[in-house]
């Protein structure tokens, strides 16, 4: 982090500002909830359970095991909490954080969230969808930011020559 290079910029913190960030975490407690709330259904349908072993068995296995896992590992429940851009780019995902290299990251891509209006006097309340696109990444990493938080992403993408397509604001 030296003071000898000023086009450089040090570390760029960009948080989401969509809703999934929030409302996905309180969905990511539904497979702890499943397999924890699995313990007193089995305890209450004991004794059912005992009578069909063949099909309680793997009804559990099913529904308080299998189903979390695929659950808590699904890509779609875990959105970008924020991206750090800097020499690397750092994605802390909300069960996650990965970092890459900047020559896995193929391309920058801007595009306006579906009905989106705003009063042009209004520009700070104006938001852009941002999509990083990192080879070996799925999904892409995909951010709700500000118009000014768009512009400091394409000036950093700009100055690592790494491609930006769609409006930049």
């Amino acid at each position: 982090m030296s003071a000898d290079r000023p086009d450089r910029i040090l570390e760029l913190k960009v948080e989401n500002r969509s809703d999934r960030v929030w409302a996905f975490g309180y969905v990511r407690m539904v497979p702890l909830l499943l397999f924890v709330g699995g313990i007193p259904i089995a305890i209450a349908l004991g004794d059912v359970a005992r009578a069909y072993p063949a099909v309680f068995g793997p009804a559990y296995l099913v529904l308080f095991v299998c189903v979390p896992l695929f659950l808590n590992w699904l890509p779609a429940l875990d959105p970008v909490d924020f991206v750090v851009l800097g020499d690397r780019v750092r994605i802390k995902r909300l069960a996650g954080n990965r970092t890459w290299d900047l020559d896995q990251v193929e391309r920058v891509e801007y595009s306006e969230p579906l009905g989106a209006d705003y009063d042009e006097a209004q520009r700070a309340r104006h938001l852009v969808w941002v999509t990083i696109r990192v080879r070996r990444a799925w999904p892409a990493p995909r951010l709700l930011v500000s118009d000014a938080a768009a512009r400091r992403i394409a000036d950093w993408a700009d100055r690592r020559q790494i491609p930006v397509v769609g409006k930049t604001v």
